[in-house]
């Protein structure tokens, strides 16, 4: 994978506080990327520039951004477009929660493959969003718009979250555009301080208009995990994945791939084993 790169990135920050639980502020956002072969990979800078209005109240949270994004590139036109990002947060009771995010801005594979700890760019409001794949092997810049409502309940022995997501990726460079839909769900029961057991289940729908192709993916899995001592856990994870890949016809017609080793209906699938 010829993606190794160096990241240079500045923020900076003007807050004035409207009221005890309202906060606007002009930000300005700055990245650098700088990739070891920049035959494959475009070198890019972003720069960021946005109001924010963040209002807490007991129960819930809204952060609202808007500006302008701009990319120049190290070969070719600079972009812009719009930067925006609404995260809504609202506590149903103690121990649960609803949550809204919608944004549009600039971003890149490699941004998008990143833990979200190490991402320049954390997502408003904490609202994870998909991954783009590990089948991308170049880092490209793109212009993204996605969507995700979630529901959240804690708990002492069985905490579960629900996710419905949305998302239009336009590759910049490349014709892979594509519309990503689906769900998650992540159950999990605590039966002591050291053992715990996770169960999760994903469907999501890939599809490229530019290549009139669309593919389904679905993952499933569960891991058990116990915690022999301070410094010590060990774990089991098992889970399968199926994927089935069509192209669609100029005649409205759906054509299914073929697979190297036939399944059912077409579908490929996958079972891991992994110990932690």
């Amino acid at each position: 994978m010829e993606i190794d790169n160096d990241r240079d990135s500045f923020a900076t920050r003007w807050a004035h506080r409207v009221s005890a639980r309202s906060t606007l502020s002009l930000n300005y956002e700055y990245l650098d990327v700088d990739y070891e072969n920049s035959i494959l990979n475009t070198d890019f800078r972003r720069h960021n520039l946005f109001v924010r209005a963040d209002v807490r109240s007991a129960r819930n949270q809204y952060t609202f951004d808007l500006g302008r994004t701009k990319v120049d590139l190290e070969s070719g036109e600079p972009s812009s477009n719009w930067l925006v990002r609404l995260a809504s947060t609202w506590q149903a009771s103690s121990i649960s929660s609803v949550g809204l995010f919608y944004g549009r801005e600039y971003s890149d594979t490699m941004t998008e493959l990143l833990p979200a700890g190490v991402a320049s760019q954390a997502t408003s409001g904490g609202v994870a969003t998909p991954s783009l794949g590990t089948d991308i092997v170049t880092g490209e810049l793109l212009y993204t718009e996605r969507t995700e409502l979630f529901y959240a309940r804690r708990g002492n022995t069985f905490p579960w979250v629900a996710r419905l997501f949305s998302r239009n990726i336009d590759y910049e460079l490349s014709p892979n555009d594509r519309e990503e839909k689906g769900t998650l769900v992540d159950i999990r029961y605590l039966y002591s301080n050291a053992l715990s057991f996770q169960a999760f289940s994903s469907y999501t729908i890939l599809t490229y208009d530019q290549l009139a192709r669309e593919d389904r993916d679905a993952v499933t899995g569960v891991v058990l995990l116990y915690r022999a001592g301070p410094s010590l856990t060990a774990g089991l994870d098992l889970h399968a994945s199926g994927a089935t890949a069509r192209i669609r016809a100029r005649n409205t017609q759906t054509t299914e791939f073929p697979s190297p080793l036939p399944t059912p209906q077409g579908l490929q699938h996958t079972r891991t084993m992994r110990c932690i």
